[in-house]
C-alpha cells in the first residue's frame, strides 16, 4: 500500500531537510574556506608591511642619508630632538605592527626579543657608520618606543586568534 498523506508530507519533509542540510553545510564550508583565504591573505600582507618596515627602518639607522637630510632640512638645534622623537615613533610603530600580527603567546614574546635586539643591534653597528656612532642613550629610547608601541597596541598583544595559533604549531 502507497504512503498516504501525513506519511508523504513527513517523507518530503525529511527530504527536504536533508537537502537542506547538505546546501548548508556546502556553504558553511565554501564560507569557511573563504574566510581561511582571506585570512591568510590578510596574515600575509601583514607580514609584508611589518617587513617593508623593517627593512626601511634598519636602513635608515644603518646608512649616512637621514644625516644628510637632518643637517639639510633642520637647524642645528632641532636634530637631536627630532632624531630621538623619531626614535621613539619608529620603535612604536615597530611593537605596533608587530602586535597586529596577532600571533600566539610564544611567538609575541620572540618579536618582543626581536625589537630589543634590533635596537641594540642597529646601535651597535653605527659604530662602522661613516657620520654615525652607537649610543647606549639610543638604545634606551628605542626602547622607550617599544614600551609606548606595546602599550598603544596592548590589546593586540593580550588576544591571539586560535585559528591563527592552529595554523603556526
Amino acid at each position: 500500500m502507497p504512503p498516504q498523506g501525513a506519511e508523504v508530507f513527513h517523507s518530503l519533509w525529511q527530504n527536504q531537510w536533508q537537502a537542506y542540510r547538505i546546501i548548508e553545510l556546502f556553504l558553511s564550508y565554501e564560507t569557511k574556506k573563504e574566510f581561511q583565504i582571506k585570512s591568510d591573505l590578510s596574515q600575509r600582507w601583514r607580514w609584508l608591511l611589518w617587513g617593508a618596515f623593517l627593512v626601511v627602518w634598519t636602513t635608515a639607522l644603518l646608512t649616512t642619508e637621514p644625516v644628510h637630510v637632518a643637517r639639510a632640512v633642520l637647524g642645528p638645534s632641532f636634530i637631536f630632538p627630532t632624531a630621538k622623537v623619531l626614535h621613539v615613533a619608529a620603535y612604536s610603530l615597530f611593537a605596533i605592527l608587530s602586535g597586529w600580527l596577532f600571533l600566539p603567546g610564544r611567538w609575541r614574546w620572540i618579536l618582543l626579543i626581536f625589537m630589543s635586539f634590533h635596537a641594540a643591534g642597529t646601535e651597535f653597528l653605527q659604530q662602522f657608520v661613516p657620520e654615525r656612532g652607537p649610543s647606549i642613550r639610543d638604545v634606551g629610547i628605542d626602547h622607550f618606543g617599544i614600551a609606548i608601541g606595546l602599550i598603544i597596541s596592548c590589546n593586540w598583544w593580550l588576544k591571539s586568534d586560535p585559528q591563527d595559533a592552529n595554523r603556526l604549531k
